[in-house]
C-alpha cells in the first residue's frame, strides 16, 4: 500500500461516508496540519502573508491551501490499518478579500492584488 494521504471532506452522507472529498499532495498535506496548529491564534483578521511566515511557507502555496481549507467539513487520514482518523472537524475558516488593496498608497499602480485576510471562528 503506497503512502498515507490526507483528505479534505466537503459533504458526506448520515453515515459519515465522503460524498464530496478530494487528496493532497504531501507538501499540501504538511501545510495544513502547519495551518491547523495555528489556528487557534488566529481570533482576529489575519493576513495571509503573516500565516505564510507563520509556518514558513510561500504566500501562493499558502493561499492556494487555504482556499481549500476553507469550505471543509473534516480533514481525515486513512491509516495502513484501513481506519480512518479524523484530524479535525469543521475548521472553520474565514477568508475575505477586499477589492482593492488598502496598504496600497501608490496612485500610478492601482493594480496590485487587494490582501487576503483569514480568521478563525
Amino acid at each position: 500500500m503506497g503512502t498515507a494521504k490526507l483528505r479534505i471532506v466537503f459533504h458526506s452522507d448520515k453515515d459519515g461516508n465522503a460524498l464530496s472529498y478530494f487528496y493532497l499532495e504531501k507538501t499540501e498535506g504538511l501545510r495544513v496540519i502547519a495551518i491547523l496548529k495555528i489556528l487557534p491564534k488566529l481570533k482576529d483578521w489575519t493576513p495571509i502573508s503573516k500565516i505564510a511566515e507563520m509556518i514558513d511557507s510561500k504566500l501562493p502555496a499558502t493561499l492556494w491551501t487555504v482556499q481549500k481549507l476553507a469550505g471543509a467539513e473534516r480533514v481525515d487520514i486513512k491509516l495502513d490499518d484501513g481506519k480512518v482518523k479524523v484530524l479535525a472537524h469543521k475548521p472553520i475558516l474565514l477568508v475575505r478579500k477586499r477589492k482593492f488593496n488598502t496598504r496600497n498608497n501608490l496612485k500610478r499602480q492601482k493594480y496590485l492584488r487587494a490582501t487576503v485576510y483569514v480568521k478563525f471562528t
